[in-house]
């Protein structure tokens, strides 16, 4: 095992960094010396010094030079294989340093068909107009008639409804077939991929985080262990790639102050952004929220709150002059 080792400033002339898409680089580690850790012989067994080779190589294809920054692999741990392999970028905008997480990343959240809506609950939805919803919502076991304030049209399949608040289609369990069993199929995708995301072991550092003021999270699985959770203020950010995981599991409720705002950096997108929280969940007015919404009971989004992602609710989501914006797949 690496009993101590050091960041290596790198040399700055042509350096060959690779861009991640925030002002921030990545030096590959063909430029460093591995000469000030104090215990090599460990490293050799615990891992051939052509993976780690191997690993800036592929990265590096996939991303061209901007600019030049700092970099260090800083944690190397286990005798048999890399147990951790951290990677550091530093933004050269806010002259912070942030992890990126490149080996042992987080697998997705497969939503199965509940991908298909951008609103799906049990009990019903209700909207104070004019709320703007990008996809198509549905309620089931619940009837059509527990959508309100949409000014409803029923398509002359009977499959589905119509309203100029939502881009798509309408659904509800007592449409005609096929709509019920996908729609109970749909129900039930969601409530594995709940039961998936909450059941992940907590892997980020930070443990119990009840407030998310001013955080930065960095890929991985976060925990309340117990109790709610909340935005009280200013912005939460999401820095990571375009394919890294954010789970957040919430074991009571889940508020979102007025005002308060998510923001993505680096790649990182709203659809692999996967919230499970046990509780109601309430996004105060003029509010930004990022990411796959998914709760056993009710979402109540206040006026001119925003939501880009999905909501799966296991009761009801109330609505007023919302924008709910479906994430591409």
């Amino acid at each position: 095992m690496v009993e101590q080792s050091e960041n290596i400033s790198l040399p700055t002339a042509k350096p060959e960094a690779f861009d991640v898409e925030t002002n921030a680089t990545i030096v590959p580690e063909q430029q460093t010396k591995l000469t000030r850790f104090t215990n090599l012989s460990s490293i050799i067994r615990g891992v051939s010094i052509c993976v780690l080779l191997g690993v800036a190589l592929i990265a590096s294809q996939h991303h061209e030079s901007q600019s030049s920054a700092s970099k260090a692999f800083s944690a190397l741990s286990g005798t048999a294989h890399v147990k951790e392999l951290s990677i550091h970028y530093t933004n050269t905008t806010t002259k912070t340093t942030i992890p990126i997480q490149a080996v042992g990343a987080e697998a997705t959240v497969n939503l199965g068909t509940a991908a298909n809506y951008v609103i799906l609950t049990k009990a019903g939805i209700s909207s104070v107009p004019s709320s703007t919803i990008t996809g198509d919502i549905a309620v089931s076991p619940a009837a059509i008639t527990y959508i309100t304030g949409f000014s409803l049209t029923a398509d002359s399949s009977n499959e589905f409804s119509r309203s100029d608040q939502v881009t798509r289609k309408v659904f509800g369990a007592n449409h005609a077939v096929p709509t019920p069993s996908k729609l109970g199929t749909a129900i039930g995708d969601a409530l594995i991929a709940y039961t998936d995301a909450k059941s992940r072991p907590c892997t980020a550092p930070k443990r119990g985080i009840t407030d998310l003021k001013g955080e930065t999270l960095t890929p991985g699985v976060y925990c309340t262990d117990g109790g709610p959770m909340s935005l009280s203020a200013g912005k939460l950010y999401f820095i990571g790639s375009s394919t890294d995981i954010w789970i957040i599991q919430v074991d009571e409720g889940l508020t979102i102050a007025e005002n308060t705002e998510m923001i993505l950096e680096g790649g990182a997108q709203s659809k692999n952004i996967f919230w499970a929280v046990s509780g109601a969940v309430t996004l105060e007015k003029k509010s930004v929220f990022e990411g796959i919404l998914n709760t056993h009971t009710n979402v109540a989004m206040n006026t001119e709150a925003s939501l880009n992602g999905r909501i799966f609710a296991g009761t009801a989501v109330t609505l007023i002059m919302n924008t709910i914006t479906e994430p591409s797949l």
